[in-house]
C-alpha cells in the first residue's frame, strides 16, 4: 500500500479545521504508478485548493471502482465511493 506520510498529515490538518466532511476523501491507484499519485474526491479538493496547488495537483476523470486504495478519510469512505457518491 503506498503512504505519503507527510502530506496525510497535512491534508488530516485541513480536514479537521473544516469539520471533516463526510465526502472528502484522498485516494491512490493500487497499481504501481511514477512518481507520486494521489486522487482527491472534489469535496477534498474544496476544502483544499491552495494544498492542492502547492502539489501541482491537477483534474482528472474518476477512477474506476477496485483501481484504488484508501489513504485517507471517514471508515466508510470506500463504500461509499464503490457506489458512486463521490462523482
Amino acid at each position: 500500500m503506498y503512504r505519503y506520510p507527510a502530506l496525510q498529515q497535512q491534508f488530516e490538518e485541513i480536514f479537521v479545521a473544516r469539520g471533516g466532511p463526510i465526502d472528502a476523501a484522498v485516494f491512490t491507484p493500487q497499481a504501481p504508478s511514477p512518481g507520486r499519485t494521489l486522487l482527491f474526491t472534489p469535496a477534498a479538493a474544496r476544502i483544499a485548493p491552495s494544498f492542492l496547488a502547492a502539489l501541482g495537483a491537477t483534474p482528472c476523470d474518476p477512477p474506476s471502482v477496485g483501481s484504488v486504495t484508501l489513504i485517507f478519510g471517514h471508515d466508510d469512505a470506500m463504500e461509499r465511493f464503490q457506489r458512486g457518491e463521490f462523482v
